[in-house]
């Protein structure tokens, strides 16, 4: 069965309330490649971004869980993120280079008139110029994190040449730093009538019941007598606001388990063994 039948029919039984029934279903007719965890090295590229690039690649390895989501661990942060970007590109690089394409403000060049308000945003707040220009200003470890993301990005297209990117050829570090300006510009807006079928100001039937919410249960009230962190940020299932799912770990230290945007270069929602938050 293909993939969008499958979490067509999980989803109907999820939202009759039918929980355990549709992870059951999940499980029995998940693809044979998604049901034990399988070990996935990155290899080289034929057409490499560089020698960093190759030397990121040969330091992180790639885990796929049953359900699919990707389990990130590298020698360094930087070769963990690096594998992140990549993961990301391998699930779903239409979506990441959307969110960038949105965030350079050329969505109009793609999408036309339906993306001209979102491209009046990024040009009023100067997203593009000023990205650029404060690039050189971030910590050492942002900028890090930027060239670690972005290099992961380039090495899949480096590896995958029957992938196609509609504007973006090439992906670059303050990219990241135009990404993050503009979703959150996006968010704070509620979104710029990027469509009006489905974004919740535009939608009177759903407007009244939006909100995110994220809540504590004790675990003196838990079968398990652990604490239980709910999390709900209440985002569209299409779009540059929905969420990606992933697990990154490196031998430096980072170990967080959550979810992000597609085009985010670390999770944004989550826990470690220590803490978890939510937005």
């Amino acid at each position: 069965m293909q993939r969008a039948g499958r979490i067509l029919i999980v989803l109907v039984l999820s939202l009759a309330g039918l929980w355990p029934q549709a992870l059951a279903w999940a499980q029995e007719h998940a693809p044979a490649s998604a049901r034990k965890p399988i070990r996935v090295a990155l290899r080289d590229s034929h057409r490499p971004e560089g020698t960093d690039s190759v030397a990121l690649s040969r330091q992180v390895k790639i885990y796929r869980d049953q359900y699919g989501v990707p389990h990130i661990e590298g020698k360094t942060d930087e070769a963990t993120i690096f594998g992140f970007a990549y993961a990301q590109a391998e699930d779903f690089f239409w979506q990441v280079e959307d969110s960038y394409i949105l965030a350079l403000g050329r969505y109009s060049e793609i999408y036309g008139s339906r993306g001209l308000n979102s491209d009046l945003l990024n040009r009023a707040f100067e997203i593009v110029p000023k990205s650029k220009a404060d690039y050189g200003k971030l910590s050492p470890d942002f900028r890090s994190t930027c060239e670690a993301f972005s290099a992961g990005l380039n090495f899949y297209l480096a590896n995958h040449p029957e992938v196609k990117p509609r504007l973006i050829q090439h992906f670059e570090p303050w990219h990241v730093l135009a990404f993050q300006r503009h979703l959150t510009l996006e968010l704070c807006y509620r979104y710029t009538r990027l469509s009006d079928s489905y974004m919740p100001r535009q939608n009177k039937r759903i407007w009244a019941a939006t909100g995110s919410n994220g809540w504590v249960i004790s675990g003196k009230r838990t079968r398990s007598g652990h604490a239980m962190l709910m999390s709900n940020p209440h985002l569209p299932w299409f779009g540059f606001g929905q969420m990606y799912e992933a697990h990154l770990r490196s031998e430096k230290g980072l170990n967080f388990t959550g979810s992000t945007f597609f085009g985010s270069p670390m999770l944004t929602i989550g826990h470690n063994e220590y803490l978890g938050w939510t937005m």
